[in-house]
């Protein structure tokens, strides 16, 4: 039997990447060439980059397709994901949003790209990430599972997964329901999870205080990962997180906030599932959202500062 290199950056583990929809330029060339100029190396792509698509087009055109795959290709950054978010709790987002699923599968096979992007939904029809208190009602429980059951045949159909968040707005609101989910789902399901830090604190817990919470999400939901995201907290202050007016956090820039990113960041470099797929050569995207084109250069250099603060252990 082969013996597994030996894993001993934090690059040879975690794949360092952004949300494309961080830069707005004119062409796809152009913008995947500032992706691969700022150091990213992956991006988590989403059509409204195309000038004339939205997020979730009803067509992806064999042209486009050519186009984006080549800029891709050209500039070294690898798609790892798609956005094919909607609501699966407002019946007309999640029935327009089932529908045009399959034109999402079928342009993600294209870019080489096996992995679409859900919101798992809340009762707020006004904005799909803001919370709303019927999410933690057993009938949304059903309502959301009933859609992501329709959701995976259409994923299964094309061989793709489909990839759902904890999120504190969302009924999947932490990594106790993202477990419960995935079980109800069943061992077949094509669902995975993408993991972020600052979306599982709510007030008053306070993350500087409770770096365990990650621990336990990446205990739970470690294994069935494909992707971790990577933005901040923002300092609640003058707030005080015992004030239960303070309802959610305001989420900012890696770097600009309170998360503690040194605790986050070795985690996920010693994750047992994460490290047994970086032996095969398989690195888990991190993937830097919330922030701007100007907060781009300094987040990217703080999250690599945190990332070169810790060695790998190679073997699990």
């Amino acid at each position: 039997m082969e013996t597994p290199m030996p894993l001993r950056q934090p690059d040879d583990v975690l794949e360092l990447g952004i949300f494309a929809k961080t830069f707005r330029r004119p062409s796809v060339d152009g913008l995947f060439e500032t992706i691969a100029q700022h150091g990213f190396r992956c991006t988590q792509w989403n059509w409204a980059c195309v000038p004339g698509l939205s997020s979730l087009p009803h067509k992806v055109t064999l042209k486009t397709r050519r186009a984006v795959k080549r800029a891709a290709a050209a500039s070294g950054v690898r798609i790892a994901a798609i956005s094919a978010t909607f609501n699966l709790l407002d019946p007309i987002a999640r029935e327009r949003g089932l529908a045009l699923l399959p034109a999402q599968a079928e342009a993600a096979i294209a870019m080489d790209c096996n992995l679409l992007t859900l919101c798992t939904g809340t009762r707020n029809q006004a904005d799909m990430w803001t919370h709303h208190p019927d999410n933690d009602t057993e009938e949304a429980w059903r309502e959301m599972l009933g859609s992501l059951h329709r959701a995976c045949r259409i994923a299964s159909r094309y061989g793709v997964h489909l990839a759902i968040e904890p999120e504190t707005a969302n009924v999947v609101s932490d990594a106790v329901r993202a477990e419960r989910v995935l079980r109800e789902l069943g061992s077949d399901s094509p669902v995975r999870v993408i993991l972020d830090a600052a979306n599982l604190y709510k007030p008053p817990v306070d993350p500087r205080a409770q770096p365990e919470v990650i621990d336990e999400a990446l205990a739970r939901l470690g294994k069935y990962m494909s992707l971790a995201h990577a933005k901040d907290i923002s300092d609640p202050a003058p707030h005080s997180l015992g004030d239960r007016a303070l309802e959610h956090y305001t989420h900012t820039a890696a770097g600009s906030g309170i998360l503690p990113y040194g605790h986050y960041v070795d985690a996920l470099l010693h994750t047992p599932a994460v490290l047994e797929r970086a032996q095969a050569g398989q690195r888990l995207p991190f993937i830097l959202h919330g922030l701007t084109e100007e907060q781009a250069a300094g987040s990217v250099a703080f999250v690599r500062k945190s990332m070169e603060a810790f060695s790998v252990v190679g073997s699990v």
